[in-house]
């Protein structure tokens, strides 16, 4: 609880949209990827949070 309003509750963040942020990420990621050149090889493992 921050200022009397309630930040979390049951471990479950209510001020923002976790669900919108890691997909925002995702792409975000995937471009910036993109934009370096980066080749990464299929060994390393993606991980998804849902």
């Amino acid at each position: 609880m921050c200022d009397g309003r309630w930040l979390m509750r049951d471990k479950k963040i209510l001020t923002v949209n976790e669900e919108e942020v890691l997909d925002q990420v995702q792409t975000r990621a995937a471009a910036l990827v993109k934009k370096a050149g980066i080749v990464l090889p299929h060994r390393f493992p993606v991980v998804k949070v849902r």
